[in-house]
């Protein structure tokens, strides 16, 4: 408790800044859909298909619904073809017309490494929650997030995006802290509040320090195997709090190289020591995507395998996945839950994505390397 706080309600809800007393003025989980097969998808052709048949079918229910009689609930009434909520049952109700835009397809981080795109309309996806204010709805502002997770099953993760995140980033929720909020005039300002920088300022007695080397600094903090293991449990129940190390332009350096190979790690460089084998040819190979840890190797599929896989890029982990199972579990083929999904959008195929997912494995690799180095870094450092 004698840690600063990242985040807190008070700070959420101050109308002044004497009221503040947290690092960031709000915090937000990311967008929560409701309908994820519905308005996400890695083909954007795919995506376009699926909204223009769910609003289609909205609209011929909305008008089955009113030329009814109304005899039995509306939760009753509306066919299921599609995924409706009790919201979206509100919206046809009222007579809420849906109204296709292309322009709402944007792209979404999914989950860590994985990107899709998000149909990012208000009616149809369930919670939008703050991210109106961070990356905006109708026009989309330039932003950095820190994502944490928040307790749950696994073990702490965080991870920064510049583009809009899932809720269930991790596979349990995530709350964002930004670096900057957006106003109703799209007027960019500070998320971190002048009353963490004074306490940094004061801690240093620097006072050139600024808002953006402190969010640096916090995700270097948010990475470090030593506070990790401290407050462990206190990761799993409640927001982070952040202490003040001694060196603080070496933290604020790692979390900006950080920052870094974590928003540009589709551009960085391909691990060279990593070899690309093709060992078959048939036209319609199996899907594996598996790790065969004992032969340092990734299995594609029964053509391909990546050889000579350094064993500590499994040591980066984001939970209690790796990044490179992160990817190799999000890109394997799943059969859809919904059953209109199954019948009418299921084109999803690996073979059409195995040339993106090879190129996405060794650049993260890189990513991997990179970070667990600094992380050693880190660990030979004393609080």
């Amino acid at each position: 408790e004698t840690l600063i706080p990242l985040c807190n309600k008070e700070t959420k809800l101050a109308k002044t800044e004497e009221d503040e007393c947290a690092v960031f003025k709000i915090y937000s989980l990311g967008v929560s859909t409701a309908r994820d097969e519905w308005v996400l998808d890695f083909d954007k052709k795919n995506l376009q298909e699926k909204i223009k048949f769910f609003y289609k079918f909205y609209q011929q229910e909305m008008d089955r619904w009113h030329n009814s009689d109304k005899k039995i609930k509306i939760n009753d009434f509306v066919d299921r073809s599609i995924k409706f909520t009790s919201e979206l049952e509100n919206y046809l109700n009222k007579k809420t017309n849906l109204k296709y835009d292309k322009k709402q397809i944007i792209n979404c981080h999914y989950r860590p490494f994985i990107k899709k795109n998000i149909y990012l309309d208000k009616i149809i996806v369930h919670r939008i929650y703050q991210n109106e204010k961070i990356f905006g709805i109708n026009k989309f502002f330039e932003n950095k997030v820190i994502c944490s997770l928040i307790g749950g099953r696994m073990n702490y993760a965080t991870f920064i995006s510049d583009i809009i995140t899932a809720n269930q980033f991790f596979m349990d929720p995530a709350q964002c802290f930004p670096l900057y909020i957006y106003d109703n005039q799209n007027k960019q300002t500070d998320n971190l509040t002048n009353w963490g920088l004074q306490q940094f300022q004061k801690y240093y007695n620097d006072f050139k320090i600024t808002k953006l080397d402190i969010f640096n600094y916090v995700y270097a903090v948010l990475h470090n195997p030593i506070y990790r293991t401290k407050y462990e449990h206190n990761l799993k129940r409640e927001l982070p709090r952040i202490p003040f190390y001694k060196d603080f332009e070496k933290w604020t350096k790692w979390g900006e190289k950080l920052i870094l190979l974590h928003t540009k790690y589709e551009t960085v460089k391909p691990c060279k020591q990593i070899e690309i084998k093709e060992f078959g040819k048939l036209e319609t190979p199996k899907t594996k995507l598996k790790i065969n840890k004992a032969d340092n190797e990734i299995i594609i599929d029964e053509n391909t395998s990546l050889l000579n896989i350094p064993a500590i890029i499994y040591d980066y982990k984001l939970g209690n996945r790796s990044a490179i199972e992160w990817i190799l579990d999000q890109y394997k083929e799943k059969a859809p839950e919904h059953q209109t999904i199954k019948e009418k959008f299921n084109n999803y195929k690996f073979a059409d994505y195995k040339l993106h997912v090879i190129d996405l494995i060794l650049r993260v690799s890189t990513v991997s390397i990179e970070t667990m180095n600094i992380i050693n870094e880190m660990s030979k450092e004393t609080e």
